[in-house]
């Protein structure tokens, strides 16, 4: 194998030197200059001898050195200090300004949409996506597709309901007037109640009825921005097995595709879990697994996370009894293993065929002693699934209503809501809509945005912004729909990523759960074809000092500095794969958190002057399309 290599390396050399050849003068030094590279015999070759020879050749015949001290003498380098404090103020206000741009925008789409609403407009709906023609759009390289330049078009539902909103050409003049003022804003958009949803710019699709906007991730956000802790407790008993009455999937398949329906309608801040139960209640994951940690508390909603429990529902099987009371005294466990965050509404998911084993005493009982540890503040929302749900329907009613007879004096237990689903047709529809139960008029004017996450049109990596829009209904405000405007992570972050070209200098974003956004040590903007994922900064930044003095601070959303021995791990070669060196430098910390968000930026320089670098200036930004990636986990 190594002289099959060497071989090949000859060939690539004498191909080389034969272009030289053609176009330098004195050629009459490169038959000499071949001979002596080619003295070696190839049997002789070794893999240590050859790269002995390959060097020889680069610094001897080639001039690799030589020419490597002209390039350095003939390029500009500046050197230059770096104030840290200005540095990171300067990136807080510039990435804070980007976002705050698109907050604008998405508050036009809000006005835009609202206003429509209000005044009854009559105008025609835009064309549908599908009905847009090749001779109807054009490439634009600001969405790295094909689009068109002056319309909208609708994507509908195929549950969606009639009659079709009016609204869309309000959307869109305000969108157009949007781009105009902002050009590098990306698609724009606006998803109804109903399950229609209009983009600008319109881009042709085949698909007339597959998207509901409604079961996205920043629809959700939109409407319910604040966070929720989701607990879904299914019934995996043996009467699961059998089929639905008119259908050919059992019940327990139906139960995984409302579970699977409900995870997709999960925001970024949400957590979640699954708890199977039957005769016990049983565990999601295998003990031991990296997803173990799902079987005694919730976990956030990550695209991971719920790739990972999605894979897990899959392989439930049914089997035993039906206890309802173990299932909900351990639901109770799990929430209470579970830090409490931020105040956040708490709602288990009770999915059952309806025929518990267990007494309704019993059962009820059970539930009010977890109810009253969170003093009746945990939502309950509970489904039966099938026609056949007997006494255990009466159950489930009241397990929603928590009407306890001994429930303890001045606390009022938190209404839920019960479910009979017996309509299959449209059970993506009767489960994912839950979270409309926690949409509150309190947040009608509320501006959020989305985790990072890939883009399926090409964008790369995003973030949505979004903002729900309501109308008034009486003396309340009643849900529309949640306008959206993407913004790519490169054109948000793109300064943080490329701030020195120094490995001992450089700038990383954290929010303020201490998940790292932008480090060195991930993969810069690149092509990727999955959402990323995150992990806590703590596992890049190692030191000790980094924990005690930087690390609190940031995650509390603090301003501040701090000057210690740092350790550096450096990339050796051209991939990651190919090892790293560590050294320590002399460093300064620098941080702020970014105005309006849940970010934090940090500028690290280097004081070490031993190791003092200077960079060339100035560094090109990539490409406005390139894309970004993340590892492990958020």
């Amino acid at each position: 194998m190594a002289q099959l290599s060497a071989l090949l390396l000859v060939l690539q050399l004498q191909v080389a030197l034969w272009i030289l050849s053609s176009n330098v003068s004195g050629q009459d030094r490169l038959p000499n200059l071949q001979a002596r590279f080619l003295q070696v015999k190839l049997q002789e070759f070794s893999t240590d001898a050859l790269g002995v020879k390959l060097q020889e050749f680069s610094t001897n015949a080639l001039g690799v050195e030589s020419m490597q001290q002209k390039f350095n003498q003939a390029v500009v380098r500046v050197t230059s200090s770096v104030d840290g404090s200005q540095a990171v103020q300067t990136l807080a206000s510039v990435v804070s300004s980007r976002l705050q741009s698109r907050f604008r925008v998405a508050r036009n789409l809000q006005t835009a949409a609202r206003r429509a609403y209000e005044v009854g407009s009559t105008a025609q709906s835009e064309p549908l996506c599908c009905e847009l023609r090749d001779s109807d759009v054009v490439f634009d390289s600001r969405f790295n597709t094909t689009v068109s330049p002056t319309r909208s078009c609708d994507r509908v539902s195929a549950t969606a309901s009639y009659p079709r909103p009016t609204v869309s050409v309000a959307v869109r003049n305000a969108a157009a007037t949007n781009l105009a003022e902002v050009p590098e804003v990306k698609f724009q958009y606006y998803g109804s109640e109903q399950g229609y949803a209009t983009i600008f710019p319109g881009f042709n699709t085949s698909d007339c009825s597959s998207y509901d906007p409604r079961y996205r991730p920043w629809y959700v956000a939109g409407a319910v921005p604040a966070a929720k802790d989701v607990l879904i407790v299914v019934d995996v008993s043996g009467s699961m097995v059998y089929a639905v009455a008119g259908t050919l999937r059992t019940r327990l398949g139906l139960a995984k595709e409302a579970i699977l329906s409900i995870m997709s309608a999960l925001s970024h801040n949400d957590r979640i879990t699954v708890l199977p139960f039957s005769t016990h209640a049983s565990l999601i994951a295998p003990s031991g697994s990296n997803m173990s940690c799902f079987n005694d508390a919730l976990g956030q909603a990550t695209p991971y996370n719920i790739r990972l429990l999605r894979y897990h529902v899959g392989r439930l099987q049914p089997d035993g009894f039906t206890y309802y009371s173990r299932a909900i005294t351990r639901a109770y466990q799990i929430l209470a293993n579970t830090p409490a965050r931020d105040g956040r509404d708490q709602v288990f998911l009770f999915l059952s065929d309806g025929a518990p084993t267990d007494q309704q005493s019993e059962i009820l009982a059970a539930q009010e002693a977890g109810a009253r540890r969170f003093g009746y503040r945990v939502i309950v929302l509970t489904y039966a699934m099938g026609t056949n749900v007997n006494a255990g329907e009466g159950v489930l009613m009241k397990m929603a209503q928590q009407a306890y007879p001994n429930k303890q004096p001045g606390l009022t237990a938190a209404a839920g809501e019960y479910r009979l689903i017996s309509d299959f047709t449209n059970l993506r529809a009767s489960l994912t809509r839950f979270y409309s139960f926690f949409a509150s008029e309190d947040t009608s004017s509320a501006t959020v945005y989305t985790k990072p996450y890939y883009d399926a049109f090409g964008l790369g990596v995003i973030l949505t912004v979004a903002a729900p829009v309501y109308t008034s209904s009486g003396a309340s405000q009643l849900l529309r729909g949640v306008v959206g405007v993407d913004i790519t992570v490169t054109d948000l972050f793109g300064d943080v990523s490329y701030f020195s070209d120094d490995e001992h200098q450089y700038a990383f974003m954290i929010n303020t759960r201490g998940q790292a956004i932008l480090h060195p040590l991930l993969n810069q903007p690149v092509d990727i074809s999955t959402d990323p994922l995150f992990q806590d900064i703590t596992l890049l930044e190692t030191n000790e000092e980094f924990r005690t003095l930087v690390y609190s601070s940031m995650r509390n959303g603090m301003e501040g500095s701090a000057v210690f021995n740092a350790t550096r791990f450096l990339v050796v070669g051209e991939s990651q794969y190919e090892g790293t060196r560590r050294t320590t430098v002399l460093s300064s910390y620098h941080w702020k958190p970014v105005p309006g968000t849940s970010f934090v930026v940090c500028v690290v320089l280097n004081l070490d002057s031993a190791l003092a670098v200077s960079r060339i200036t100035p560094r090109p930004r990539p490409a406005a399309n390139s894309t970004y990636a993340c590892c492990l986990l958020w």
